[in-house]
């Protein structure tokens, strides 16, 4: 599932999901709903979980992540989040939400490619509602060289074009 999405028997409509991120899971025969949007349990809204068929989430980012976060819900029991980098071991941890509880992580770098949510649950593989990221600022802000050249260039013009006005 990603922006694109047309799933409106189970309330997924085309941009209902946040552009930059697909949602995956294994669907172990093709008649399983393995996606639901359930409203149950008085979580107001609605969330994304594993009806019948545990299985675990993969969640992919278009581009390279800083942070990301998402209201866990206790019907998947105990669930591991996975953590995929660009460079480097993947994380993983542990989270344990009693009901609806939020879960955020953020890298010191610019990253995250994905990451992984599998619960343990004989019912929910996973379940999760409001997930957001933030995807991060190319070079962490930095100009490269050849932006401060041009910059300087615009600078130069402009300092001529003054002095010739004065001369004139």
């Amino acid at each position: 599932m990603n922006s694109f999405t047309n799933l409106p028997g189970i309330g997924i409509t085309p941009g209902t999901i946040k552009a930059g991120v697909t949602y995956t899971a294994a669907v172990p025969n093709p008649n399983a709903n393995f996606f639901n949007i359930d409203a149950g349990g008085g979580y107001v809204g609605g969330f994304l979980d594993s009806l019948f068929v545990p299985r675990p989430l993969t969640v992919t980012f278009v581009g390279l992540v800083g942070a990301f976060g998402f209201d866990a819900n206790s019907l998947a029991g105990a669930q591991v989040v996975t953590i995929h980098f660009s460079d480097g071991a993947d994380f993983a941890t542990t989270i344990s939400p009693t009901s609806l509880q939020f879960f955020g992580f953020a890298s010191n770098r610019t990253d995250i490619t994905g990451l992984n949510l599998a619960g343990n649950s004989g019912v929910y593989g996973f379940a999760l509602d409001n997930f957001t990221f933030t995807p991060g600022v190319v070079n962490n802000g930095v100009p490269e060289p050849g932006t401060y050249a041009a910059l300087a260039g615009i600078g130069l013009t402009g300092l001529g074009i003054l002095r010739r006005r004065r001369r004139s």
